[in-house]
């Protein structure tokens, strides 16, 4: 009997790991469809993109009264996933779930084999509430401000006398894949053409800067700006979403 006893644990075993992987599925696609959602717009002053910066705005900053309303959406999100899911994938998620929460969660030992959605949402609403909480989402809220040039790191002669703080109004943009980063590379153009030629006050440099303006802005824009600022994209994308 001891040896069927401990071939029954080692299958609960395989079956629990089966379920961790399904698990960890089961959160990235629940975040994903939360990313896919249009945020409800409860926070001013932030630039929340989606319904997961939203949820995890109020997570970590918003009022106790709005937490139960997210629980609510969250939850709904992954029993629609739930649903979803094969026999298999549910047993072992079942049997993942009943060794996290432990023998005190529970009046009687669960039975092997079993499907329990309600403790397989408990462990996954836990886990999103992790990811949830361990996001820096300073970029987004009312610090935005001050943190931005923490992600400047463009040392070329342009940026050299940019004011990384100028990037401010713009981190709405910088955070958008899709954003236009035309219209900032030209201001950061005008900023360093207008400093470069009051700096030298010289009539035939003057002359030259008119001349070919178009030219000098394109180029500085295709050398130096726009690589410069993807780079800042990439950098905050990455710390926002990582």
């Amino acid at each position: 009997m001891k040896d069927l006893s401990d071939a029954v644990v080692r299958l609960q075993e395989v079956v629990a790991t089966s379920g961790l992987v399904e698990m960890n599925k089961l959160v990235h696609s629940t975040i994903e469809t939360l990313k896919e959602r249009t945020p409800y717009g409860e926070f001013d002053d932030t630039l929340v993109r989606h319904l997961w910066d939203e949820y995890c705005w109020n997570y970590q900053e918003g009022a106790d009264l709005l937490d139960e309303p997210f629980d609510d959406l969250l939850a709904a999100f992954v029993d629609t996933a739930l649903n979803q899911l094969g026999t298999h994938a549910l047993i072992c998620m079942t049997a993942y779930s009943h060794e996290q929460l432990g023998s005190d969660f529970y009046d009687e030992e669960p039975e092997p084999g079993s499907i329990d959605k309600e403790v397989i949402r408990h462990v996954c609403m836990d886990k999103i509430r992790v990811a949830a909480g361990i996001r820096n989402l300073d970029i987004i809220g009312y610090k935005r401000p001050f943190v931005i040039r923490e992600y400047v790191y463009a040392d070329g002669p342009v940026f050299s006398i940019y004011n990384a703080d100028g990037l401010a109004p713009h981190i709405d943009v910088l955070i958008d894949p899709d954003g236009d980063l035309d219209p900032i590379a030209e201001d950061i153009a005008d900023i360093f053409l207008s400093n470069l030629s009051a700096e030298c006050e010289h009539p035939d440099l003057d002359e030259f800067l008119e001349s070919y303006n178009d030219e000098i802005r394109a180029m500085l824009k295709a050398k130096e700006i726009i690589p410069a600022l993807e780079g800042v994209r990439r950098e905050l994308l990455a710390d926002l979403d990582g």
